[in-house]
């Protein structure tokens, strides 16, 4: 099903009706307007003759001209992210390696959303060569700009709900939703003029939503890398041409211009940064149409302070200088020493450095106009009794530090065609104030592909813990399980943890709970140390008993504790299996190791059938596998299970769980 824009991008950033960053969250809301400007945020890359970012200026070596009169800089901060190596290329298993842990406790990185356009203005339109195009070039950023650490969303201009992504660093997630890019589309057939239109008015509205959404995340640049866009800059040269009384894309030329117009308005009032990037690479058509498309996608970048990558196959150093602005930036405010008029004009800014021999790079200035965010549906109403922390830490689109957390959701098969998630929460003890008092309130919502509100919960925990048990808690932190069961789909789940008074912590992770109808299937794995020193709030009998152990969201295991897995494999039974049969079919089986990042074998686990439950259509078996850590040096593995049947032929499904032994 093809969905209007608006809902494609609210529903890959993981809440419909723009509840999810267009809500008023954040600690710094984007300027508005009365009779003045209250406050103009301005991002500021500074760089040397040789492209390198420069890190030790003040806010006395800056200058804020607008219209030709110096400002006074009101607020001042460099931020000057690490930029970590690219992470090892993982073989284990021949696929790609998704951990399935969500945490908040990793180093703060990058913000991008990756916008993959579907236009295909060019003449001659490229169709399906630039669909492929778009994907590849999107697969390199990725590949080389996007490091440990940094939050992605991918939003398809034209696509379905299940296409677009929501702020992650799950690499494989993003990778799996740019190679969906392009599904549906119409490939070569060559666009109607009145296409070409609606196309163009499509992304124009993808650029302003996009930059009013972004808007709400102050603090930090706001960078949309827009891959494959084309627009129509100059619709009137159609009408020259035409035989046609009135061409279509000449009769829309106010429309178009107007559209275009908001989107930059938007861009500029949430100082949301555009980095075009066309895919089309080097040319040599380089007549006048050509000239003006490539004009067209500079002009978008420069009015907004990016950088635009036109004309050129070398989309290596394109992407790190986007990694190079997004990491090194100086953040300056200011107020306009007079008021101007909510007429929509356009006030230019020009941002100078005193010091010789070097760049300064921002955006050209701000629109005066009251903020025009699109109007909002209700946002789904939070758990009853949480706070109004909790509460907009439940609708931020990032994750919320400070109280450390981490949460993996396992996923089985329910009853009929509902699934089984098992939540489990960590909160990391280091980060416990017990001096703001022995409670924890934890609160959480699911969300589905519409944003509805699938399921939620609140509640506080008191834990007045004997000192050893204190110890642990400090020391290994505490744990909360939850079981819950949704419907078939794809789910968004958020997460929160605060100590009344004291510290507050957010997660946002996703749910896979799509429908279990294939021949032979695997569940989620939950894994267990089988020596836990965690404290429990609340935990989960079932699996406590199929791991002999409570289930864990960490992913580090000491040695000495060792490691014990719990998976489920579910077989669609042959029509002919008999009533009497049917409690001795055992179809699966499955193995379990451990191997190293380069995919070589390290430790074998020894398993046992849990439990099998069968009916006259599916039979579900359970398997136990504990492994022996002792004789495994430290470092970074892959916990590889592969189940295969009797019944589903030479079909293999499997689980590979990145963990690290310590």
């Amino acid at each position: 099903m093809m969905l209007p824009f608006r809902a494609v991008i609210s529903v890959a950033f993981g809440i419909a009706a723009g509840a999810l960053l267009l809500a008023q969250t954040s600690s710094q809301a984007p300027p508005t307007f009365r009779s003045g400007v209250q406050l103009v945020e301005v991002d500021v890359v500074v760089t040397d003759s040789e492209g390198n970012a420069v890190r030790d200026l003040t806010r006395d070596d800056f200058e804020i001209v607008e219209e030709g009169r110096p400002q006074s800089v009101r607020t001042f901060s460099l931020v000057d992210l690490p930029v970590p190596p690219r992470p090892p290329e993982v073989t284990a298993g021949g696929a790609d390696i998704v951990p399935d842990t969500a945490t908040n406790a990793a180093p703060e990185g990058r913000t991008y959303v990756l916008l993959l356009d579907s236009q295909s203005t060019i003449s001659p339109p490229m169709g399906t060569e630039l669909v492929l195009r778009t994907k590849q070039v999107a697969r390199q950023f990725l590949n080389e700009a996007v490091r440990p650490g940094d939050q992605v969303a991918v939003i398809h201009v034209e696509g379905s709900t299940t296409d677009g992504q929501g702020f992650t660093a799950n690499r494989a997630l993003i990778g799996r939703s740019i190679d969906r890019f392009g599904r549906g589309l119409a490939g070569d057939i060559p666009p109607t003029p009145e296409e070409r239109v609606h196309r163009t008015l499509t992304t124009y509205q993808a650029l302003q939503d996009l930059s009013e959404r972004l808007g709400t995340l102050g603090g930090r640049r706001k960078i949309i890398v827009w891959i494959g866009g084309q627009i129509d800059v100059h619709p009137e040269r159609y009408q020259a041409a035409s035989k046609e009384k009135v061409h279509p894309i000449f009769a829309a030329t106010g429309v178009l211009q107007a559209g275009l117009r908001d989107a930059l308005q938007a861009a500029a009032r949430n100082n949301v940064a555009i980095y075009p990037v066309d895919p089309v690479g080097l040319t040599s058509a380089m007549g006048n149409e050509e000239l003006l498309r490539q004009t067209s996608l500079r002009n978008v970048a420069e009015d907004t302070g990016g950088i635009a990558t036109v004309n050129t196959n070398n989309f290596t150093d394109a992407y790190a200088a986007i990694v190079r602005d997004a990491s090194t930036y100086y953040l300056l405010g200011y107020s306009p020493d007079r008021d101007h008029p909510e007429n929509g004009d356009f006030h230019s800014i020009e941002v100078r450095v005193k010091r010789p021999g070097v760049t300064a790079r921002a955006r050209r200035g701000y629109y005066a106009t009251a903020n025009t965010a699109p109007a909002l549906k209700p946002l789904p109403p939070p758990p009853e009794g949480v706070s109004v922390s909790a509460r907009d830490a439940l609708r931020r689109p990032l994750a919320t530090r400070g109280l450390g957390l981490d949460v993996t959701t396992t996923t089985f098969k329910g009853k009929g065609n509902d699934a089984t998630v098992v939540i489990t929460a960590h909160v990391r003890g280091q980060t416990l104030d017990f001096d703001a008092g022995r409670r924890l309130a934890v609160s959480y919502q699911v969300f589905d592909v519409d944003g509805k509100v699938a399921t939620g919960f609140y509640k506080v925990f008191g834990f007045n813990l004997k000192p050893d048990s204190l110890g642990r808690a400090t020391e290994k932190g505490l744990q909360f399980i939850e079981r819950i069961t949704l419907k078939p789909g794809r789910y968004e789940l958020r997460l929160v943890a605060e100590q009344p008074e004291g510290p507050i912590g957010s997660v946002i992770t996703n749910i896979d709970a799509t429908k279990v109808d294939s021949i032979l299937a695997m569940s989620g794995v939950a894994l267990a140390a089988r020596r836990t020193s965690e404290v429990l709030l609340v935990n989960d009998k079932q699996l406590r008993d199929s791991l002999s152990a409570d289930p864990t969201a960490l992913r580090g295991f000491r040695a000495a504790d060792g490691l014990s897995a719990y998976v489920e494999v579910y077989t669609e039974l042959s029509k002919n299996v008999s009533a009497a049969q049917l409690s001795q079919v055992k179809a699966a089986t499955v193995t379990g190791g451990i191997i190293s990042l380069t995919g070589a074998f390290v430790a074998r686990g020894q398993s046992g059938r849990v439990a099998v439950d069968v009916d006259r259509e599916a039979l579900r078996e359970g398997f136990r596998f504990d492994f022996d850590l002792s004789r495994i040096s430290p470092g970074s593995y892959v916990l590889l299970l592969e189940g295969r049947s009797s019944e589903s032929g030479s079909r293999v499904v499997r689980r590979q769980i990145p963990f690290v032994v310590e």
